[in-house]
């Protein structure tokens, strides 16, 4: 942005030229129009000097001989003095809305004549005269103020460019802000610089208009003032001159901002343009990855069909048989165990003849083979025998209902098998961290899984919970307020059995422990826990947040009483061993798939009708 300079008003005054209210503009006086005396002769050689005179914006000359202001918009039809430049505006400026005019009396003239240097003394009785000359002086006076107000109106035409120069940066800041952080702390700096400066200006401006309102209210001491006003004036164009070149500098300040604006637009079009393509690309993969896991889908429904195929080629009913390590009393038994190494489903039993019973030296040898879907040695651990079974555990999360037992008489290591101990844990703990490692992977393709567990004891016809929590000063549990029951949807359930459920696979050592704290609490508990049925149960419910699809399954651990004397009818055989009997025979009717299966014989068989 150009400053115009304004020339002082001692070079741009014309008595003869007067301000036409009626048509905003400016007309020449007729030379019949003036008084003789208002034409004072000047001297050859020498110059008169005007004196200026502050007078507020808009303000209507005295009315009289003195003639018009003219308006701020007059300014710009001053010819240049021969020999200035004159800038012409970067941008087109605006013209400032029409002044308003007030209307101020005249004050009544005074007897006195100022004198002027250079001018003859006009004696005391020529009135006529001495009117003259100050009418001449008052003319002078009014071109000064006609030259401020021009100013004044110059002024305010740079401060309105400056405005709107600011609102435009700020426009051009907000749009681009996002790629030019470092280029808005120096715009940020222009516009406080700016606003410093129309700070400054607003109140030089506010100064020059109280001066012009004391001048309007004082010209009946103009003489005393006259100096005042020159003083003040050199000031202001001091001012002038000295912001015209602080606003040169933010023009160009501005001019390069521009620039830098300008390369920061185009780099964003192409970065825009980048991002549309990346957009394409991200579209164009989300249709890849919607079809992905539309396929996902589809291929996790048939791997569950195939596994589902797979546990029903293998059977559903399975018999696996683990030989525990003998103790040193059981070394020099007479049976002895051995494996197929080439078929791990088959297990031969030799039994020695005792010679001094039998009082023969060549006594035979008895062997009994079995067959089991698979038969574990001694040395094979907890983690192999897990991995046998993981399948039927993997099975509970598409759906199905398991139940696996550890059969066998007391003593042979059914409950190790199933819990473990620290630091070798069994298939419960082992179950369970699997059941979470497959739901996480599972959550991906928007499953949804929640664990309840309970552990419950079933000894002869009465049940009890192991995971019951009894709180100081309250009553043991009654075993006879548990019931089996039937839910809406069907499954069995025990009424009033504490449910658990389950956040994290750590949380299953600490119920392992509880239900080992609440056996030990019963009055000979290991003869109890020998004689009795315990199942560890957990319950899945299951939600598919894309398809829609729910299910509930259950998988159950049952660690069975010892098998001593199992086969003897239930009329015959012990309490303890009435529900393996029983068992056996619902197990011998899911096999040869009968229609009529004995569930309800023993709360054992009832509570696991489910799986």
């Amino acid at each position: 942005m150009s400053a115009v300079p304004v020339r002082p008003a001692s070079e741009n005054a014309d008595p003869n030229i007067a301000a036409d209210p009626a048509k905003g503009g400016l007309k020449r006086k007729r030379e019949d129009d003036l008084p003789t005396a208002a034409k004072p002769p000047v001297a050859s050689g020498t110059t008169a000097k005007a004196s200026s005179v502050k007078m507020p914006v808009g303000t209507k000359p005295l009315v009289g001989k003195t003639a018009p202001v003219a308006p701020a918009s007059s300014a710009a039809k001053v010819a240049p003095k021969p020999g200035v430049v004159a800038r012409v505006p970067s941008k087109p400026t605006i013209a400032p809305p029409p002044l308003k005019k007030t209307k101020v009396e005249a004050p009544p003239a005074k007897p006195a004549v100022p004198t002027t240097a250079g001018t003859a003394k006009i004696p005391s009785w020529d009135m006529k005269s001495r009117l003259q000359a100050m009418e001449g002086m008052t003319q002078k006076l009014q071109s000064q103020m006609s030259a401020l107000t021009q100013q004044l109106a110059a002024k305010e035409k740079e401060l309105k460019v400056v405005e709107e120069t600011k609102e435009t940066l700020k426009v051009d800041l907000t749009q681009y802000s996002a790629e030019t952080e470092s280029m808005q702390q120096r715009v940020r700096e222009l516009l406080r610089t700016i606003d410093e400066e129309n700070s400054k200006h607003r109140l030089e401006v506010d100064q020059l208009s109280a001066k012009l309102m004391n001048l309007q209210g004082k010209l009946d001491s103009i003489e005393s003032q006259l100096s005042t006003s020159r003083s003040e004036c050199d000031r202001l164009r001091s001012s002038i001159s000295s912001t015209s070149e602080q606003l040169e500098t933010v023009s160009k300040d501005l001019a390069t901002t521009r620039e830098r604006l300008r390369v920061t637009k185009d780099l964003g079009e192409e970065r825009l343009k980048k991002i549309q393509e990346l957009e394409k690309i991200a579209a164009q993969q989300q249709e890849s990855v919607d079809y992905l896991d539309s396929k996902s889908r589809d291929d996790e429904e048939v791997r569950r069909k195939l596994s589902n195929t797979i546990q029903e080629l293998k059977g559903n009913i399975r018999v696996y048989c683990r030989i525990r390590p003998p103790t040193p009393e059981e070394l020099d038994a007479s049976v002895q165990y051995q494996f197929n190494r080439t078929d791990d489903s088959l297990l031969e039993i030799v039994s020695t003849q005792n010679k001094e019973l039998t009082g023969c030296k060549n006594a035979p040898e008895k062997r009994y083979n079995f067959k089991f879907d698979k038969v574990f040695a001694p040395e094979i651990s907890q983690e192999s025998i897990f991995k046998e079974m993981n399948q039927l555990v993997r099975a509970t999360l598409d759906g199905h209902n398991t139940c696996i037992f550890a059969y066998g008489p007391t003593g042979s290591g059914k409950t190790y098998t199933l819990e473990g101990i620290e630091g070798n844990v069994g298939m419960i703990p082992r179950s369970v961290e699997y059941l979470f490692e497959n739901s996480y992977k599972m959550a991906e393709k928007g499953w949804d899984f929640k664990f309840e567990a309970s552990y419950i004891e079933i000894n002869q016809d009465s049940m009890r919970d192991l995971l019951y929590r009894q709180k100081p000063g309250m009553p043991a549990q009654d075993e006879k307020r548990f019931e089996i029951k039937h839910d809406s949807e069907g499954r069995v359930f025990v009424a009033n059995m504490t449910l658990h459920q389950v956040v994290a696979p750590q949380e299953i050592a600490e119920l392992l422990q509880l239900a080992q704290q609440n056996r030990e609490t019963i009055a000979n508990w290991a003869e109890r826990s020998a004689r009795s049925n315990t199942i560890f149960q957990i319950r899945i419910h299951a939600n598919n947040r894309k398809s829609d699809r729910s299910f509930s399954s259950q998988l159950n651990f049952v660690d069975l009483a010892g098998s001593e004397k199992v086969l003897v009818p239930p009329a015959q055989a012990p309490t303890m061993n009435r529900g393996i009997y029983i068992l056996n025979e619902v197990i011998s009717a899911l096999a040869n798939k009968e229609k009529n299966v004995p569930y309800k014989t023993s709360k054992l068989t009832y509570l696991l009708q489910d799986s």
